[in-house]
């Protein structure tokens, strides 16, 4: 064939061509593909050598030489090598020699692609089985399985899920998801298969005999790998079990509280109120003291059942924006009327501050003025309320003039910690109040008040 017809396959050949001296690597012609792929001009492509496109500060998989001395004993060799352009960028080729035998010389012609996407995804592989072997090393009660498009695992890590299909994952390697799948969860997880390899995460339940497992599917790649994990979560769902089983206790006993108790205590009352015009008055201060009782009480089964509510799940917890001025106005009012002795009074005004809280704050008020009053060695307790607005935040201050809280008292007396309501000093309304603020994202805390008493800070955000 004439010389113009190779001169043509050698131009439109899909890869980079380049031809070069074997002795010297200096470059005697290159397709128009190689010079689009290194960059350089064709005029200049020529005054080049081989070495002026490699990477030097890389561990080569052979050297020219070698790989002359290969192409001639095999016809041809192919590798993958680091090869830089004209703008010094570097990037993956792979690069398949040939060798050339003319009159006077012998030459080399090498063929070349860009495989750096290639290459990344290997890479990215290689990173990602690594970050599981990891993930499977600090998560041993789990069993990970990777499925190709043709739902075959294609690897199978970790320690596995005894009772499970997924009991030895490496085990699992080569099989269809239809071979080792219990038949009654086979038409629940394959749509669920068949949307991670469109590009899909899913995490479903299943039960298997006597324990649960949790699955988490992801895509590895697009239409060619999914990932599927395994997690044992029996032990979780025990939990939740159980405190699914103390939560309705709770509701029986919140029945009982607020019914039945509260029931009694306004039997209790409406006789005691009877009784004030036939005790004479030597008797009437011990009347007075049953009334008084009567009424704590009241107040304790109002905030019981409170706390279980909020705890149980039977009111909203959710925060919305609230406005505070409203609130605490009509439960300072509700202490004055109930505490006749006591003085409630605002410093200054209460700002029209909107927090991020809901109508539980009310009982979170309510509970910090009542402690106020009732816990006061004083004949005639004063209370005063000031609150505060910042940029982010508003402040409610109640201060008090009894007989102060110790320094070691003043996070005991909130129940935090190991304990909760066990711990020293811990009424139940102080830790309803730290457990509702702490739901709204604010925060309480208590000072020392001069010359005596305490100050309960409540702090909550405002709302966006």
């Amino acid at each position: 064939m004439p010389d113009s017809y190779y001169k043509s396959v050698f131009e439109n050949i899909g890869d980079g061509v380049l031809v070069h001296d074997v002795e010297t690597g200096e470059i005697l012609d290159a397709n128009q593909q190689y010079c689009d792929l290194l960059g350089y001009p064709p005029d200049e492509m020529t005054d080049l050598y081989v070495d002026d496109l490699v990477v030097e500060d890389w561990e080569w998989p052979a050297t020219p030489t070698e790989l002359v001395e290969a192409a001639r004993e095999d016809g041809s060799v192919s590798t993958e090598w680091h090869l830089k352009r004209e703008s010094g960028e570097r990037f993956w080729a792979e690069v398949t020699v040939s060798l050339i035998e003319t009159d006077t010389d012998e030459l080399a012609l090498a063929s070349v692609r860009d495989v750096t996407e290639r290459k990344e995804q290997q890479q990215a592989r290689k990173r990602f089985e690594k970050l599981y072997r990891t993930l499977v090393e600090y998560l041993p009660a789990a069993g990970i399985v990777i499925l190709d498009s043709d739902y075959r695992v294609t690897a199978g890590l970790g320690q596995g899920l005894p009772g499970t299909p997924v009991s030895d994952p490496s085990s699992l390697i080569g099989m269809h998801v239809e071979e080792f799948v219990p038949e009654a969860h086979y038409e629940t997880v394959m749509p669920i298969y068949a949307s991670a390899f469109e590009g899909e995460q899913s995490t479903f339940e299943a039960p298997y005999e006597d324990q649960w497992v949790r699955i988490y599917v992801a895509p590895i790649e697009e239409g060619e790998e999914i990932l599927v994990l395994a997690v044992d979560i029996t032990e979780q769902k025990e939990q939740e079990a159980a405190l699914a089983e103390k939560t309705e206790q709770l509701e029986v006993l919140n029945r009982i509280v607020s019914h039945d108790i509260r029931n009694d205590v306004m039997v209790v009352q409406g006789w005691s109120e009877q009784l004030r015009d036939h005790v004479s008055a030597e008797d009437e201060a011990a009347l007075q003291r049953v009334i008084d009782a009567n009424d704590h009480i009241r107040e304790l089964t109002q905030t019981a059942s409170t706390f279980v509510e909020a705890i149980t799940g039977d009111r909203d917890v959710a925060v919305e924006p609230t406005r505070v001025k409203p609130i605490l106005t009509e439960e300072i009012e509700k202490k004055r009327t109930g505490f006749e002795d006591a003085t409630f009074a605002v410093d200054g005004s209460i700002p029209d501050a909107v927090a991020s809280a809901n109508e539980m704050l009310a009982s979170v008020f309510g509970n910090l003025l009542t402690n106020a009053a009732r816990h006061n060695d004083t004949p005639e307790p004063t209370v005063e309320i000031s609150v505060t607005e910042g940029p982010e935040t508003v402040t409610v201050s109640i201060a008090d003039d009894g007989p102060g809280i110790s320094d070691d008292q003043k996070d005991t007396i909130f129940g935090r910690g190991e304990k909760g309501l066990e711990s020293s000093g811990t009424g139940i309304g102080l830790y309803l109040v730290d457990s509702l603020v702490t739901e709204f994202d604010g925060r309480v805390w208590v000072t020392d008040n001069e010359p005596t008493g305490a100050v309960f800070h409540v702090e909550l955000p405002l709302a966006d």
